[in-house]
């Protein structure tokens, strides 16, 4: 990781400051500045604090990225918060963003998260981005399915999954 410029450093310090009025205002000049060096606290922040005002304004951040380093950063990541109840809020910003993602097989793991509404999403996200996969990549996501489907007992669950197994065939 390169390294954190002055203002770098002081925008990450107030992000993580327990005042969310500090913690907002950081968010929004890193939506004005850009950064993909704050993309991994950002996710930490949003995922452990209670601040609503505070997560919408994140939201609003994810749903504006465009980088597809940004996109590999939160792939790599993403799975740290596989039990989080927001989880699929945050997704569905990263679906409707313009973010391209070229490794789905995190997403597919998150399709047989035991929350449906966290399948669900990651499926839709899937579906946007299945165009961009490499055919190792989409051998990868083919092999968690074969492996993990027999799990699923949800007739509704399973469906989204073998419909994500067609697509990727």
């Amino acid at each position: 990781m390169e390294k954190l410029t002055k203002k770098q450093s002081e925008l990450l310090q107030q992000l993580q400051s327990d005042n969310n009025i500090v913690a907002t205002d950081a968010v929004n000049m890193l939506r004005e500045h850009g950064g993909d060096f704050a993309i991994i606290p950002l996710m930490e922040k949003y995922f452990n604090n209670n601040s609503e005002d505070l997560k919408k304004c994140i939201e609003q951040l994810f749903s504006d990225l465009k980088s597809s380093n940004v996109a590999n950063i939160i792939s790599e990541n993403i799975l740290k918060y596989e039990n989080e109840e927001q989880l699929s809020k945050f997704i569905e910003k990263l679906w409707s963003s313009s973010l391209s993602f070229t490794n789905l097989l995190p997403f597919v793991e998150l399709l047989f998260n035991k929350n449906i509404m966290i399948a669900i999403e990651s499926s839709t996200l899937i579906e946007e981005n299945i165009h961009l996969l490499s055919t190792e990549n989409k051998a990868q996501c083919l092999s968690v399915i074969n492996y993990k489907l027999e799990k699923i007992k949800d007739e509704f669950h399973k469906n989204i999954v073998l419909s994500i197994e067609e697509l990727l065939k």
